[in-house]
């Protein structure tokens, strides 16, 4: 990451976690703690791009201090987002034109993470410029199809790049695509449909992962979950939360109880199994009873 993106970097989280009014003199010196060297006007370029970016504003109270706040949580996270990707592309190319004696201190997983993503520029021109695409795809049941989309959003989820479009094949539905599983992409004509990113991005608001489809056919809606974590695993989930709805109702030196308010779906049961036995699904009543029944079928599979 070059050394702006780096001072931006800092300069956003040290606002996200002081309460405070914060001098340029201690910006400055938090950045040089950092090991990130700056003078005041560098500083103030900074904020002045901060604020034209809409990520932060200045509060001026009747003491005449300034104090710099984040306009929007959301935004403040989609902006850390993508300056960690641009870290981490950075430190691929370096690791690639490093000598081998670097490379054999970096460690990498074996996965193909970055199939498809040759197609992303296409894809957020085409949403852009509103216009239709169509491509080959391949389910997870290997069976190829072609699919003819209104291309609304690309998404990020763990290390893997999906994008979100209407079919407009079949129902004319909002679905999801992993851009790893898309061949022969070609680019069609304007979209007579408006344009609904919007509304789209909302439906990611209160889910994790990228599946919209409720686990049940009979709770579609969003639900208030309640689970209990011990051990280890509330600090875990204090330091990295499982979702942004996440609040703590209850805390003991035991445990921990936390509150979510989600959609359930395939991917949140994933989550809560990789995570046992060290949460306890609490609420709702349902939701556990599927986890109770799908932990007893385990259980006799290895019997």
């Amino acid at each position: 990451m070059n050394q702006k993106n780096r001072g931006l970097q800092i300069i956003l989280e040290t606002i996200h976690t002081v309460n405070t009014a914060i001098s340029k003199h201690r910006l400055q010196e938090i950045l040089l703690d950092n090991d990130l060297e700056v003078s005041i006007r560098t500083l103030e370029r900074y904020l002045l791009e901060l604020e034209e970016k809409f990520l932060i504003e200045k509060t001026t109270h009747p003491k005449g201090y300034v104090k710099h706040e984040l306009v929007d949580e959301k935004e403040f996270q989609t902006f850390m987002s993508y300056l960690n990707i641009h870290q981490m592309s950075n430190i691929a190319m370096q690791s690639v034109t490093s000598t081998i004696q670097q490379k054999k201190y970096i460690l990498t997983e074996n996965r193909n993470n970055f199939k498809g993503v040759e197609y992303l520029q296409r894809l957020l021109k085409a949403i852009q410029n509103n216009t239709e695409v169509s491509f080959t795809y391949k389910t997870q049941y290997t069976q190829v199809g072609k699919k003819h989309i209104k291309p609304e959003l690309i998404k990020e989820y763990e290390n893997r790049w999906y994008l979100v479009g209407i079919d407009l094949n079949k129902d004319k539905q909002t679905k999801v695509y992993g851009l790893d599983r898309i061949n022969n992409l070609e680019i069609g004509n304007k979209s007579s449909l408006r344009s609904s990113n919007e509304e789209v991005s909302m439906l990611f608001n209160n889910i994790l992962g990228v599946d919209t489809r409720p686990l049940a056919a009979n709770h579609p809606h969003t639900e208030e979950i309640i689970i209990k974590a011990t051990q280890l695993q509330p600090y875990i989930f204090k330091s990295m939360p499982l979702h942004h709805s996440q609040k703590i109702i209850k805390e003991t030196d035991k445990y921990t109880l936390f509150k979510y308010k989600l959609l359930v779906n395939y991917e949140l049961l994933q989550h809560f199994f990789m995570y046992m036995p060290f949460i306890e699904v609490l609420e709702p009543s349902w939701l556990r009873e599927i986890i109770r029944n799908q932990a007893v079928d385990i259980n006799k599979t290895h019997c």
